[in-house]
Formats: structure tokens, sequence, C-alpha cells
């Protein structure tokens, strides 16, 4: 039984190959209830989830639900589902 060769050197990818991306500035709160009552006013027949938004918007999960909660408490959006918890805008 032969040996596997040793690898001699090791590749380095450049930063694009890996899809780095330089880290973002943190939004501030009132920027990500921005963010998702434009998402949900820009398609008002459907309703979301918060992972749903999430990806949409590139935030974070928590961010969401958070800013999600504040609409509702403001009236501008609803929870149209309680498991698991879905989102529409209201007007």
């Amino acid at each position: 039984m032969t040996a596997r060769p040793r690898r001699t050197h090791h590749h380095r990818r450049s930063a694009a190959a890996l899809g780095y991306q330089a880290p973002r500035q943190p939004t501030p709160p009132g920027d990500v209830q921005a963010l998702v009552l434009a998402h949900l006013r820009a398609y008002p027949l459907l309703d979301f989830t918060a992972g749903e938004l999430a990806r949409a918007l590139h935030r974070s999960r928590t961010a969401i639900v958070t800013a999600c909660q504040r609409l509702v408490d403001a009236g501008d959006a609803r929870c149209t589902q309680q498991q698991p918890r879905r989102y529409q805008a209201i007007g």
C-alpha cells in the first residue's frame, strides 16, 4: 500500500474566492424597523416570518423580531399567525 503524498505547500484563496464581505456597521434599531416596514408595504398581500424577512433584508433574525414587535405595537403591522409568527403591513 502506498501512502498518500504529503502536501508541501498550502494554497491560499483570495478573499473574493471565499465570498468574504467586509463587516457592516451596526444598524440603529429605527433603521431596521423602517426596512421591515418598507418590505412589508412592498408586498401588501403577503405575510412573512421573521426568518424570511431576515434573509430578504440581510439582517439578524433577532433584530427583525424586535422590529416586527415594535411595528405591531405601533399599529403599523399585524401578526397574522401565532405559530410561526407571520407579519403583514396594515394599510
